[in-house]
């Protein structure tokens, strides 16, 4: 694990100004109550007073003591001096000539504000800490490096160098990493181990290999497209891996694993060591079953919404073709009804009029007298002919009723009189088949 993965700034800032603080953290961290006076006020001399004062300041804001007091920026040395009345702050130039002095007051002020050394128990409450949140969300280096300074000072424990705490973050998080990997390595069996292995070797299609080639998804919306979708997790099914043996896994963890796995090449993760090649390739199989599933969802209903779309463009097209209809009837409509609610429209051809049941009970005898002999008499006759074997042509039974239903009134007002074609002779009666002559 790399242990210089500060940035400038975190390196910097740590332990050091890097700049004037503004009013908030002058009252917060340089304010002296009674108690800080009193207890500042042992010390004989203006720059003893002035010195023990500025460390007083410097651990709560740092969180360590300083060396050098000519680090401390100009207007945190007025501000602690106007606290105590100092009014010359060139005094504090003597603090420095004196090393023990310093070390002296850094131990007074241990003892007194209970700030402790990073040491046992405090080293182990901090790893432990580390390596709950490298566990469970495998957070940057970087961060933890802020969360560990955060805890440290919260705790009121000197701050140790950077290196320690960097080093202290790297192990932690490799002993976190090592641990899934193992976690992972153990999930599938000897059988499963082997088929894993296979997914960095070539296909028999294909020069790719076939992690290369269940990472590709669908890029068309089709049947085809669909099946392919399918296959593709079939194939990630068929390892046997299932996700209820990562209950007690971290799931970021899981999902950062499986997104390397899916970025990085064939070679790379051939090169690995076992057990870490294994926990990867665990990871890749599990993640991407449920997003090869996902994908075959996905295209499905594209295909779905554009099989629907299509059925509704075909439905309006239908329905525009039919509007000249539908146009065509409603204008027929419109006139029959228009014509009805006429006033000067007779009644004795449409509207209803007294006597009216007369004619419509008349109308239903001659219909039913025509059915009757157009259904009953007329295919008897031609029956009894064809039993007599006489010899029947179309053109003949289309004589036998040349006026069809043209003499029937449907509007109730029926006539018994001969049609005009009847009286001019044009037809003639129908004869016995007796004898020799021809019905044609």
């Amino acid at each position: 694990m790399p242990v210089d993965f500060l940035t400038t700034e975190q390196t910097e800032s740590y332990g050091r100004f890097t700049g004037e603080p503004d009013e908030l953290q002058l009252a917060r961290y340089f304010h002296l109550d009674e108690a800080d006076k009193e207890f500042i006020g042992k010390s004989r001399g203006d720059h003893n007073r002035l010195g023990i004062a500025l460390q007083i300041g410097c651990v709560r804001f740092l969180g360590t003591f300083l060396t050098d007091m000519n680090h401390i920026p100009s207007g945190v040395r007025h501000f602690t001096a106007r606290q105590l009345g100092i009014r010359d702050i060139t005094v504090l130039a003597e603090y420095g000539q004196r090393e023990n002095t310093r070390r002296e007051h850094a131990a007074l002020i241990r003892q007194h504000y209970q700030y402790r050394e990073f040491a046992w128990p405090w080293t182990f409450r901090l790893t432990r800490l580390l390596y709950t949140r490298s566990w469970i969300s495998n957070e940057r280096p970087g961060l933890l490096f802020d969360l560990a300074t955060g805890w440290l000072m919260q705790h009121r424990i000197i701050l140790p160098g950077a290196t320690t705490l960097t080093r202290l973050i790297s192990e932690v998080r490799e002993k976190a990493t090592l641990r899934l990997w193992n976690k992972l390595a153990l999930i599938p069996s000897a059988e499963q181990r082997s088929q894993l292995e296979m997914l960095l070797g070539p296909t028999d299609c294909s020069r790719l290999s076939l992690l290369e080639s269940l990472k590709k998804g669908p890029v068309t919306i089709s049947g085809p497209a669909f099946n392919e979708a399918i296959e593709r997790w079939k194939t990630l099914n068929d390892f046997g891996l299932h996700a209820e043996n990562l209950s007690t896994l971290p799931a970021v963890r899981l999902k950062n694993l499986a997104r390397y796995a899916g970025m990085t090449s064939v070679f790379n993760i051939a090169r690995m060591s076992p057990q870490k090649r294994m926990a990867v390739l665990v990871a890749f199989v599990l993640a991407w079953e449920t997003l090869a599933l996902d994908d075959a969802l996905d295209v499905l209903d594209a295909m779905l919404a554009v099989i629907i779309r299509d059925a509704r463009k075909i439905g309006q097209k239908k329905r525009l073709r039919s509007l000249k209809d539908l146009d065509k009837s409603a204008l027929a409509l419109a006139s029959a009804c228009s014509y009805l609610l006429k006033e000067e429209t007779p009644d004795e051809s449409i509207r209803y009029t007294d006597g009216q049941e007369d004619q419509l009970g008349t109308l239903g005898l001659v219909t039913n007298a025509v059915v009757l002999w157009n259904t009953i008499y007329m295919q008897a006759a031609l029956d009894h002919l064809r039993a007599q074997g006489e010899t029947l042509n179309d053109e003949d039974i289309a004589r036998l009723s040349p006026l069809c239903h043209g003499h029937i009134n449907m509007l109730g007002h029926y006539s018994f009189t001969l049609a005009e074609l009847v009286t001019k002779g044009h037809l003639r009666p129908l004869k016995e088949a007796s004898e020799a002559e021809n019905v044609a």
